[in-house]
């Protein structure tokens, strides 16, 4: 009778135990759940900000701000003059 008794205890610790464990699982799934749902808040929030920060530093609209403060461009381009021949070594 005493093996009995003694088997039925660990088929409840054990029983008891899986229990424990799924819990703590789902605990850790709703965990990870809401650190992939940041993560993907958090991408999205980058593309907006690298799609301003490619607005704000275009060409297009630097050459506008540029006029829009007064300076124009030269008539002409100013060069230094080129050597005719370069030494080797």
């Amino acid at each position: 009778m005493k093996p009995i008794k003694l088997l039925g205890v660990m088929i409840l610790l054990l029983v008891l135990t899986n229990i424990t464990l799924a819990n703590f699982a789902l605990d850790d799934s709703a965990v990870v759940a809401d650190l992939t749902s940041e993560i993907t808040s958090l991408k999205h929030a980058n593309v907006i900000l690298n799609s301003e920060v490619a607005t704000r530093g275009s060409l297009t609209l630097a050459i506008k701000r540029v006029q829009e403060e007064g300076y124009v461009a030269a008539p002409t381009v100013a060069t230094l003059a080129q050597p005719g021949v370069v030494a080797l070594r």
